[in-house]
C-alpha cells in the first residue's frame, strides 16, 4: 500500500473513531430537515438538510458525510413505520485523503447553508409504506471562522440534532 494513501487512511479512521465525541466550544448549530411529505414508488426522495449557524460569530464545516455534498456516505438513517431494520445504504462509498480548505462551508453569523440530495439512490424507497428518515447527525469538522489551512490537524467532530422527516412512498 502507498504510505501517502496509508496516512490519509489513518486521518480518516481516527477522525471517524472519535467522531461520536462532540467537542465543547463549538458555536450553537441548528438542523433541520425538509421533504414532501408523498412520493411515488421508485420517484426521487428529494430531502434538503439545512444547517443555520446560531451564533454570532462565523464557521466553517466540513462538509464530508452530510447533504452538503451530495450523497457520498449512509448519512440518514431510514426505518420503516412498521418497525424493523433500517434500511441499508446502497450508494458510493468514497475514499478520502486529509480535507483540503475547499471542503468547507463556511457559515455566516446567523447565517444558513443548505444542500439537497434524492434519498431514493442511495436507499431503497421503491416499497409503498411510511417511513422515517433521521440525520445521523454528525459533522466531521466544526471550526470557528475560516476553513483551517494546514493538512492533518486534528478534527473536531460536533453533533447537531434534526428534526425526523415523516414520508410516505405510494404505488406507481
Amino acid at each position: 500500500m502507498d504510505p501517502h494513501a496509508f496516512g490519509g487512511l489513518f486521518l480518516i479512521l481516527t477522525a471517524l473513531a472519535g467522531a461520536e465525541k462532540p467537542v465543547s466550544r463549538v458555536p450553537p448549530l441548528g438542523c433541520r430537515l425538509e421533504a414532501d411529505r408523498t412520493h411515488a414508488a421508485g420517484a426521487p426522495v428529494r430531502v434538503t438538510f439545512f444547517l443555520r449557524n446560531r451564533s454570532a460569530r462565523a464557521v466553517s464545516i466540513l462538509d464530508w458525510q452530510t447533504p452538503l455534498e451530495g450523497l457520498l456516505g449512509d448519512i440518514f438513517q431510514i426505518l420503516p413505520a412498521t418497525g424493523g431494520e433500517p434500511l441499508p445504504y446502497q450508494g458510493p462509498m468514497v475514499k478520502r485523503r486529509a480535507p483540503q480548505s475547499d471542503e468547507y462551508v463556511r457559515i455566516s453569523p446567523k447565517g444558513e447553508v443548505s444542500g439537497s440530495v434524492d434519498a431514493a439512490a442511495a436507499y431503497d424507497l421503491t416499497r409503498p409504506g411510511r417511513y422515517t428518515i433521521t440525520f445521523r447527525g454528525t459533522l466531521l469538522d466544526v471550526v470557528s471562522g475560516a476553513a483551517p489551512r494546514r493538512a492533518g490537524r486534528e478534527l473536531r467532530p460536533a453533533t447537531v440534532s434534526c428534526n425526523s422527516l415523516s414520508i410516505e412512498i405510494t404505488g406507481r
